[in-house]
């Protein structure tokens, strides 16, 4: 019976041995408490902060402490930027960065050697796949029983442009490992961020109300004609003003960022450090602290290159004609405080996807007008905003070109955006951050018609000895303010018979330039000798009006005139005839 109970003794301790030594081990839990709101056309979006609170283990008071590994896989690639390339089978360091408790800035001690130090409490990641991170010999001092050591993980930034925009979750499953670390983490899985729509993108009116479609103009009206010449100009002229506005509106609070919390209007270049380890700052840059040294690129870690950057694209502008835009926000459509001040501050940058450059005006119309590249391109950074309202921003755009020559007709449209736009979708080092992948668009914005008039003459003839003479005239010249045109006519020709033979003996006419109030005339026998049938001439000005003489030569005998008629053509203004319909045109009928 004795033998019996020592052996039960003796096995019942043999069992509690790895209870003890379980109780040496530290245990964590994983936890997202912060999870980030990520617009989906961005790339290098910041996720929420990913902690590890681990209670346990045999604190170390003297010696190394014992190393720690911590593997994070993601449901996206990774993006954050790259401080030290990979060499060899060493994976390149990034700007995600492990911090081991809540040390103030001034304590703040990044690794800067290979092993790290019981000192070092700041740690860079490994990249070692397109969505993996790791942390490897972090050396960390178990916390003991009755405390906890809290393991920070800041600057994850993913490609959200690959989790889908209505919600969808940026996931991070994490592992840990170590001589003092238990195997078990709680809660490996977490949420760091959802993916919403961050941005539409609109035309508006001037003042700031619905368009069902693009503005039609006619390409031989001028229009903001002095702007179409001196970009310097002082006014609009008339006809003209502010063509519409493009209004930029957040898809959530706080889509757009400055870049860093020390970026003001006043100050766009300032940074300041963002160095306090559980504050969300908001802004384009993650965790930076500013006197972190260039060894490993500890400088470069978590600084945004620049602020949120809206982005306009302008395609199909025609020869002669320009685009201008705001250099700033404008109140009329965008949102503002009690006082009507526009909330979201930004201004037009020449450095988009670097700090902020000013790019200067062109004018001082409307706060300041800027004529378009001819890229077509063109940003504007936020340097202030309110993160916690839903804000629109908006632009004026302005069209300008003259009638003496015409543009050319043609549709211009505008996309737009966050931007600088890049196709680097994962880690790397030289890309600017923030950075995005796709604008909405393009949006018909302006169709620039064509001035035209098309003339029929029913019947002419240079045979028989008869003879006719025509005359086409640019009435565009009158006594009821309509703008004088320019432009130019041409004939076409339908013999009798018409086949390809015929047709070839009689090739289109051309007129010289016709300004308004000028006659362009000619005789068949001094154009067209021996043409019988009838004629199109299409002018490239508005109200041309058409006159043919039909006699024998000499007129001795029999003598007849016509008006043409005027073939209903494009939309076109009105005016003179305010009596036919708006767009129609003028149109004779006999």
């Amino acid at each position: 019976m004795q033998r019996t109970v020592f052996f039960s003794m003796c096995f019942a301790g043999l069992m509690a041995v790895p209870a003890v030594h379980a109780q040496t081990q530290m245990a964590c839990t994983a936890s997202a408490p912060t999870p980030t709101t990520m617009r989906s056309t961005g790339t290098t979006e910041l996720a929420g902060d990913l902690i590890l609170t681990c209670r346990g283990g045999t604190p170390v008071a003297a010696g190394a402490f014992p190393f720690v590994n911590i593997s994070i896989f993601f449901n996206a690639a990774v993006s954050s930027r790259i401080t030290v390339a990979a060499a060899g089978t060493i994976p390149a360091q990034t700007e995600a960065i492990l911090i081991v408790d809540t040390p103030a800035a001034l304590e703040q001690r990044p690794c800067l050697t290979n092993p790290c130090l019981n000192t070092d409490n700041v740690f860079q990641g490994r990249y070692d796949s397109f969505n993996s991170l790791s942390w490897l010999n972090i050396p960390v001092n178990p916390p003991g029983p009755n405390a906890d050591r809290i393991l920070r993980i800041r600057n994850i930034r993913m490609n959200a442009t690959s989790i889908p925009p209505a919600g969808g979750p940026a996931l991070a499953f994490v592992s840990i490992s170590g001589a003092q670390v238990s195997s078990t983490l709680t809660n490996p899985q977490q949420t760091l961020g959802t993916v919403r729509t961050g941005v539409s993108y609109e035309l508006r009116s001037a003042l700031d109300g619905v368009l069902t479609g693009p503005l039609a103009l006619t390409a031989c009206n001028a229009y903001n004609s002095d702007l179409a010449v001196n970009i310097g100009a002082g006014a609009y002229s008339s006809p003209g003003g502010r063509t519409m506005l493009v209004k930029f509106s957040e898809g959530f609070p706080n889509a757009f960022k400055r870049r860093n919390l020390g970026t003001t209007l006043v100050e766009p270049q300032i940074a300041f450090s963002q160095d306090n380890p559980i504050i969300s700052y908001n802004t384009e840059s993650g965790f930076n602290n500013t006197t972190y040294p260039a060894v490993n690129g500890w400088n470069r870690v978590g600084v945004g290159d620049s602020g949120t950057t809206l982005r306009a694209v302008f395609t199909n502008i025609p020869a002669g004609a320009r685009v201008y835009v705001g250099t700033r926000e404008f109140a009329t459509g965008s949102s503002v405080d009690a006082a009507g001040v526009p909330t979201t501050k930004a201004r037009l940058t020449a450095t988009p996807g670097a700090p902020f450059t000013p790019l200067p005006q062109d004018n001082a119309i409307d706060g300041g007008l800027k004529l378009v590249p001819s890229t077509g391109e063109v940003s504007w950074e936020v340097l202030e905003t309110d993160v916690n309202a839903n804000e629109a921003v908006a632009f004026v755009v302005v069209v300008a070109y003259g009638n003496n020559p015409q543009p050319l007709a043609s549709t211009i449209s505008t996309s737009g955006g966050f931007g600088p736009q890049s196709s680097a979708t994962t880690a790397t080092a030289g890309d600017s951050i923030p950075r995005f992948l796709g604008l909405i668009g393009p949006t018909p914005m302006v169709a620039l018609n064509v001035c035209r008039t098309t003339l029929l003459f029913q019947f002419l003839t240079n045979q028989a000895g008869f003879d006719t003479g025509v005359s086409v005239s640019n009435t565009s010249r009158d006594t009821l303010t309509t703008s004088p045109q320019t432009g130019r006519c041409t004939a076409t020709f339908f013999p009798t018979p018409f086949n390809a033979t015929t047709s070839a003996q009689f090739p289109i006419l051309n007129s010289p330039t016709l300004a308004g109030g000028e006659q362009w005339t000619f005789t068949l026998s001094g154009s067209r000798a021996g043409f019988q049938g009838y004629m199109m001439v299409g002018c490239d000005f508005q109200f041309a009006h058409g006159y043919a003489f039909i006699s024998d030569f000499g007129s001795k005998n029999l003598a007849q005139g016509y008006q043409a008629l005027v073939i209903p053509d494009r939309a076109r203004l009105a005016d003179p005839m305010t009596t036919a319909p708006a767009g129609s045109g003028e149109q004779l009928i006999h």
